[in-house]
């Protein structure tokens, strides 16, 4: 009797186990299908990301302004000395690119926006970190008076410390000493 039971219940396991390694099988459809779905957002947002690029390139054409198309984003480098006039505001033919930006983020729907102002080594980390803080800060505050939602942009001033040229030379100064946006999908 009790050799019976047991051959019952490894039975009993068996059947469990093989209906088991087949029960994986809908899981394995939806992940398919699933990531049917997420390539399908993917290549949109490329699309998105690619025209979006090409229209900055052609808007900026005339402008100091380098339009960079990433992974996920598109970075837009923009020097200091072509935002900002000597005394700080934000210069008046910049406003034009500024606005561009900020008409292609609310038609575009961008999930974010991050600024970033850099500065050149000279001046002192303290001072650079300011400098740096407030021009990116100048720029997030124009564009949120553009119709930028708040809860969409971030900005923060990473000072000298990811130069893009060499400090030691005049260009290399001038190219370090930026703001930098990033419109994300």
């Amino acid at each position: 009797m009790r050799y019976l039971f047991l051959i019952s219940l490894n039975l009993l396991c068996i059947t469990l186990l093989s209906s088991c390694a087949s029960a994986p099988i809908k899981p394995k459809k939806v992940t398919e299908l699933k990531t049917v779905t997420e390539q399908k957002t993917f290549v949109k947002k490329e699309a998105t990301l690619k025209t979006v690029s090409e229209k900055f390139d052609h808007a900026f054409s005339d402008s100091r302004v380098e339009v960079d198309l990433k992974n996920d984003h598109i970075q837009l480098i923009m020097p200091s000395y072509y935002i900002f006039n000597r005394k700080g505001p934000i210069s008046g033919y910049s406003k034009k690119y500024l606005n561009e930006i900020a008409e292609t983020a609310k038609n575009n729907l961008y999930k974010k926006i991050d600024v970033y102002g850099y500065t050149s080594h000279e001046g002192g980390i303290a001072k650079n970190q300011s400098l740096s803080a407030g021009w990116a800060g100048k720029v997030k505050n124009y564009l949120i008076a553009q119709g930028i939602t708040k809860t969409k942009i971030i900005s923060a001033g990473r000072g000298e410390f990811y130069p893009i040229a060499n400090n030691y030379t005049f260009a290399g100064k001038l190219k370090n000493r930026r703001v930098e946006v990033l419109l994300y999908l």
